[in-house]
């Protein structure tokens, strides 16, 4: 596979292709006459695992890590610890999306004429005045 194959495969451009070269996740072999690059698919797997573990937050000095070593106790646990990360933004995520609904619904009332009182209640201080 050529360079411009191995872009339209991945979804990547050929500035992040030759990065991963650069810092040697990859080793495409070079075709003597012409220069090129040509790429296995040994390296479109790891183009498509470095730029997965990438884009989940972990460091490319972490990914190459993961990508080169044979300590699978090591890889799996730095998974964990990211899969842990991205749980803890999950639910920051998931609380945030619940107060954005909540405050949504406020501005509705608001909007319809309901009285409001302010006072805090979470991170949010416009409330309608709850009628007994």
């Amino acid at each position: 596979m050529n360079t411009n194959e191995i872009r339209k495969i991945t979804g990547l451009s050929v500035q992040m292709i030759h990065f991963y070269e650069k810092k040697k996740i990859i080793k495409p072999v070079r075709n003597e006459s012409n220069g090129y690059r040509n790429f296995t698919a040994e390296d479109e797997f790891r183009i498509v695992i470095a730029h997965t573990l990438n884009s989940m937050g972990i460091a490319l000095d972490d990914v190459c890590q993961i990508m080169d070593g044979s300590n699978y106790d090591e890889k799996i646990s730095m998974l964990q610890d990211r899969i842990a990360v991205m749980k803890k933004k999950r639910k920051l995520l998931d609380q945030q999306l619940e107060l954005a609904g909540e405050l949504a619904d406020t501005f509705e009332a608001i909007r319809s004429g309901a009285p409001y009182i302010l006072r805090h209640y979470r991170e949010m201080y416009y409330y309608p005045a709850r009628s007994k």
